[in-house]
């Protein structure tokens, strides 16, 4: 045990579906948090969450944190609820930020790493790189048993051949297969980041003949006779909603080597590489994600709870909700949600 009370234990996989949904019942919601993983011969290799909870204190709830705008939840159904005359209330806990504890990996560790990308992408398209964009590297079966760091120079230098400027890369050792029943090894890279004169050029491309883009400038053109040089298949996605949500997903199921001190998750490369360019630094609020569905940004306050009925606090327990709608005040007009202090609204 640390001097911050953390036990220092091994990083091993819990045992079924049912042991992680009792520390953190939100895996359900993605298919990579609790599919079984092929025995393939790469058990050093560990999903995201995989390990066992840091500490006991891992996911211990501390505070309410409550959206009052009113008006700006009106007619807003988020996540199948009608927030129209309600508050948000969402919870505060102690996140240990460590890649594998299954109960703070979630909203620790991949949120605390998801902003870090914001800021990055933030300081590039000040640089006038353009706009982010969501790729991905694969390499062909041959390839999936080299080393993963001879893998990353290979993903950095076929991204750069085809234009990619530079950005944020994720290790994804597995995929899923519903033939295979699970999680399966084929190493491939999801990042964020710039391609040289946008992929507008291709997403907006009316030709309907997939051989045509060889002879054209665009990225299309470009990644197609760069993959007959190295065989890597490089895709751009649609557009994004919010880079901080593909960032974010796409760090909740990376994968991570065990047994390795300094091993990063997260690289950049290109005009993104830490000598080359500097993150802006992303505040740690607590945004209303109900106002953030409908374009305004609220920062919610933090509370004390007075009402007197029951709102499960444990982020294992069937009945918890990371953010649901509230009542203002009870039936006798006393206030439900009392502020505590540390936020506010914008």
């Amino acid at each position: 045990m640390d001097r911050l009370g953390f036990v220092r234990s091994e990083c091993k996989p819990l045992v079924s579906y049912v042991d992680y949904l009792n520390v953190n019942f939100a895996i359900r919601k993605n298919a990579y948090l609790w599919l079984p993983v092929a025995d393939d011969g790469h058990g050093e290799w560990l999903q995201a969450g995989r390990g066992q909870p840091t500490s006991p204190l891992c996911g211990k709830h501390t505070s309410w944190y409550v959206c009052r705008d009113k008006e700006s939840h009106k007619s807003v159904v988020f996540e199948g609820i009608d927030y129209t005359g309600k508050v948000a209330v969402s919870h505060g806990h102690l996140w240990c930020h460590k890649t594998l504890c299954p109960v703070c990996f979630l909203k620790g560790w991949v949120l605390r790493e998801a902003r870090a990308i914001v800021g990055k992408m933030d300081a590039g398209v000040e640089k006038g790189y353009g706009e982010v964009e969501h790729f991905s590297v694969s390499f062909p079966p041959e390839m999936w048993d080299l080393p993963e760091s001879v893998l990353r120079v290979k993903a950095e230098r076929a991204l750069l051949v085809r234009g990619v400027l530079g950005g944020a890369l994720m290790f994804h050792g597995r995929r899923k297969s519903k033939k295979k029943g699970g999680l399966y090894w084929s190493p491939h890279y999801h990042g964020l980041g710039f391609v040289r004169g946008g992929y507008d050029v291709c997403r907006e491309c009316t030709n309907v003949r997939p051989h045509d883009c060889w002879g054209c400038g665009g990225f299309e053109g470009r990644t197609r006779r760069e993959n007959e040089k190295d065989s890597c298949v490089v895709r751009v996605f649609g557009k994004r909603k919010t880079v901080i949500g593909t960032a974010t997903y796409q760090l909740s199921h990376v994968s991570v080597r065990v047994g390795l001190k300094r091993f990063h998750v997260v690289s950049y490369f290109g005009v993104c590489s830490n000598k080359r360019l500097k993150s802006h630094k992303v505040q740690a609020v607590e945004v209303c994600p109900v106002c953030a569905s409908v374009k305004v940004e609220n920062v919610m306050v933090r509370c004390c709870h007075w009402g007197k009925e029951f709102v499960a606090t444990n982020i294992g327990d069937p009945r918890y909700e990371s953010c649901f709608a509230s009542e203002e005040f009870d039936s006798s007009g006393l206030p439900i949600w009392v502020d505590f202090g540390g936020g506010s609204s914008e």
